[in-house]
């Protein structure tokens, strides 16, 4: 029921994150993220949809049958988005711009996850590829391929499938010419674990198809499809934690327009469409946010800040 450092990325423009349209806009901008921290809260305590999953060994099976296991529990679930910070004080930030920031971060994580599984979900993935420059029609690398096999049994009857020539499912992935020399044989010599080499023996062969992005892509959106259907509460937490053990909790609600306006804020300094906006001027402010920021150092505004208050105090020690 948990999940760890899931990644994910939506495309923002200058209303917020795009969650509609059959073609994105040249100048919207990709977002990338990791969450921390999924949860699957349940308020059956048999859970039935862990123990429907744990039967299935197959993907294939774990994403065409996902909808129809969770369509039987419409309200006995919700996936919880949740981020971890880290404290190096055993203390909640003393800004409120801190903590709102942190809130915000995870509502745009929650929405990139909505429209990851909504209706544009896949087309979303192969413009990411597309803007990265990444041909999902090229083979992985066999030596990826393995690693797969070996570490995650779920990919095994898929694999056989490709290997095999045999239909996966998808429509782009199973009608696409495939490459015919996705041989994996050389690989044999090169490995000395007898474990491993007995497991993954069945597929040192030559292949008659070979696995691509597009394929993962599919899967992907599948599964992205799957868990948006259980994003059925407003909730989401931030995570505080000092020194390896949970500090607090803080919980909150979605709220979609303060996502938006944050997205669409973010979007016009990105482009340089408005100027960086400052913290207010005071002593704390400079000593607390601006002490630890990166760019400190090359900062005239802080540098202004710091010798006006200093201007301040040594005007009233003249009085």
């Amino acid at each position: 029921g948990r999940a760890r450092e899931i990644y994910v990325h939506g495309f923002i423009d200058e209303f917020g994150v795009i969650d509609d349209g059959e073609v994105l806009d040249e100048d919207s901008m990709i977002v990338t993220g990791v969450i921390d921290h999924l949860v699957l809260k349940s308020s059956d305590r048999e859970r039935p949809i862990e123990h429907a999953f744990k039967q299935m060994n197959d993907l294939k099976d774990i994403v065409d049958l996902g909808s129809e296991v969770l369509s039987k529990h419409p309200s006995s679930y919700f996936l919880l988005v949740s981020d971890v910070k880290t404290r190096s004080q055993p203390t909640l930030p003393s800004q409120a711009s801190v903590l709102q920031g942190a809130k915000s971060q995870v509502m745009i994580y929650r929405k990139f996850l909505e429209v990851l599984g909504g209706r544009f979900g896949a087309q979303w993935l192969e413009e990411y590829c597309k803007r990265k420059k990444i041909e999902i029609d090229e083979p992985i690398t066999p030596e990826f391929a393995l690693g797969l096999i070996y570490t995650h049994d779920v990919f095994w009857k898929d694999f056989e499938r490709i290997r095999d020539g045999v239909d996966v499912g998808i429509e782009g992935f199973d009608n696409h010419k495939h490459v015919s020399d996705y041989d994996l044989s050389y690989l044999k010599s090169s490995i000395t674990d007898p474990e491993m080499l007995e497991k993954i023996s069945p597929f040192l062969k030559p292949w008659s198809r070979a696995p691509t992005t597009r394929y993962f892509i599919s899967r992907l959106f599948k599964m992205f499809h799957n868990t948006a259907l259980l994003l059925r509460h407003e909730e989401l937490r931030v995570e505080y934690f000092f020194q390896g053990k949970n500090l607090h909790d803080v919980y909150f609600q979605y709220d979609e327009n303060v996502m938006a306006t944050v997205a669409a804020k973010g979007l016009e300094f990105w482009k340089g469409y408005r100027d960086p906006q400052p913290v207010e001027g005071t002593f704390k402010n400079i000593n607390s946010i601006c002490k630890y920021c990166d760019f400190k150092d090359h900062c005239l505004w802080t540098k202004e800040m710091e010798q006006q208050n200093y201007d301040r105090g040594h005007n009233s020690m003249l009085y």
